[in-house]
């Protein structure tokens, strides 16, 4: 009977260690095991152990399409966007739907050049069933381009063309209505396109009468309040084909 109470006594002491001994180390184990899981909160450098880092905030996209740094220090492509990186797009849209509607983009950007570089595009169509196109272009040197890619900073003004484009090369007949279409279309950092800081203007003009007036628009304010259409002159009749019908500058201040 002394044996048996003497075993009981024993095996209440033990499981009384056992307790105290998985109380006292209990944290540290599951501290070991917190360590182990690659998903665990970040500890800010010398805070309380129970202050864990927060992911620092992403950088916010402003109203005007830039982007506003996060406090702490600037990116490289926070950086580029304040400098003004930007892209317009114009259409030459018009009403005959046999016709693919040519684009041509205009881009201020880092690694751009006022010359010919890598990040210009040469023109090229993508022709309807009908084989007839809208051409819109740019000449820089021997090339014509249908993105022309600039420098950041930028001023220089960019002459376009107009023309109709025919797959074959013959002359295209044509009774339609005519328009540019202009947008600033937004992108994905560091591609923010907005021409920060720059006013942009698009005008008319004719190298063969130099005394012609046309007028003048800004790009920004066709896009606010008229949809970022501008109204052209009808093409009736026979146009050859890339032969400019009209002529227009991009100016920049």
């Amino acid at each position: 009977m002394i044996v048996i109470v003497g075993a009981v006594i024993l095996a209440l002491l033990a499981m009384a260690a056992g307790f105290i001994f998985s109380s006292k180390y209990a944290g540290k184990i599951s501290r070991i095991f917190l360590d182990l899981n690659p998903f665990k909160p970040e500890q800010k450098p010398g805070g309380n152990k129970s202050d864990l880092g927060a992911p620092s905030p992403l950088n916010r996209t402003s109203a005007a399409g830039g982007t506003t740094p996060s406090a702490g220090g600037t990116s490289a492509e926070a950086e580029e966007v304040t400098y003004g990186t930007g892209k317009l797009e114009i259409i030459n849209w018009i009403s005959d739907s046999d016709f693919d509607k040519g684009s041509y983009n205009v881009v201020h950007y880092s690694g751009g050049t006022e010359g010919y570089g890598t990040y210009d595009r040469r023109y090229s169509s993508f022709f309807s069933p009908s084989g007839k196109a809208t051409k819109i272009i740019s000449n820089i040197t021997e090339y014509q381009l249908r993105v022309d890619t600039r420098p950041v900073d930028s001023l220089s003004t960019i002459y376009l063309e107009l023309s109709l484009h025919s797959q074959g090369g013959g002359a295209i007949t044509i009774n339609s209505t005519n328009e540019l279409r202009l947008s600033l279309p937004l992108a994905g950092a560091p591609y923010f396109y907005n021409f920060t800081n720059k006013t942009l203007t698009i005008q008319q003009y004719d190298p063969n009468n130099t005394a012609a007036s046309y007028p003048s628009y800004d790009v920004r304010d066709v896009i606010d309040d008229d949809g970022g259409v501008i109204t052209l002159a009808r093409l009736d009749g026979s146009y050859e084909s890339e032969v400019p019908y009209a002529w227009f500058r991009v100016g920049f201040s």
